[in-house]
């Protein structure tokens, strides 16, 4: 009769090609589950309810219109894009950490005839960028350029990633 062995086969799967660092199935599975619980995703929000005009900051509102302030320790994952009035307006946002000057600048993003986009770390359903780390208390500033028609009635969703 043949003997029959138990053997942790998660361990033995190859786990490659991914972002992990894990080299197998079981170490994957745990090292996700410890990056969702200690490090969440969570949204900020800027919004501007007219049209914008060229060079505008798009800050919280356009009734407060201020940067936004970042909360923790983070990334910016995936950036949203919404807008009314029609699918034929063209835009670019410039996205910025602290202040309007090159160096800061992390992210420019052309729509043109679109009234949703997305753009994430990964490129996956929209434009590449790479996030430089905000710490608790910076300012994420984002301004308008007319590239043709004016964007109106905005909502922009930031998702940022807690780093620490």
């Amino acid at each position: 009769m043949s003997k029959i062995s138990k053997t942790p086969v998660a361990a033995g799967i190859p786990f490659e090609g991914s972002t992990f660092d894990s080299d197998n199935v079981q170490d994957g599975i745990i090292e996700a589950k410890n990056d969702a619980i200690n490090l969440p995703r969570f949204p900020v929000t800027a919004t501007h309810n007219a049209t914008l005009s060229d060079g505008q900051l798009v800050g919280v509102s356009n009734l407060v219109n201020v940067p936004l302030v970042i909360p923790v320790k983070s990334k910016v994952a995936e950036i949203t894009f919404y807008q009314d009035g029609g699918a034929t307006r063209d835009g670019q946002y410039r996205f910025y950490r602290n202040a309007e000057t090159a160096p800061n600048l992390f992210f420019t993003w052309t729509l043109n005839n679109t009234t949703e986009a997305v753009a994430s770390s990964t490129a996956v359903g929209g434009s590449d960028f790479t996030s430089p780390t905000f710490n608790a208390g910076d300012d994420l500033r984002i301004y308008y350029d007319d590239t043709g028609s004016n964007h109106r009635d905005v909502a922009i969703l930031i998702f940022l990633q807690a780093v620490e």
